[in-house]
């Protein structure tokens, strides 16, 4: 999206018609970094065991969200 925003490709696609209030997937977003951070810990401190962690927000954002986002902080528009 920011490469699309910045003139770094020439579009981006948004796929599918989904029952959701834009009709995008609505995700929560994640940093990878914090991803890979809880894996690391709970790998550490629960070595061996079955247990399950959610590191997710608690709150999703559609695709059309995440774009408008994009569009906003960078000043051009997602083609």
């Amino acid at each position: 999206m920011i490469q699309a925003a910045v003139g770094q490709r020439p579009h981006i696609e948004v796929f599918g018609r989904l029952p959701t209030p834009d009709g995008t997937c609505v995700r929560d977003y994640i940093h990878v970094d914090d991803l890979a951070e809880a894996h690391c810990w709970r790998w550490k401190a629960t070595a061996g065991s079955a247990l399950r962690y959610n590191v997710g927000t608690g709150r999703g954002y559609s695709v059309r969200e995440v774009i408008r986002t994009v569009e906003e902080v960078v000043g051009n528009r997602c083609r």
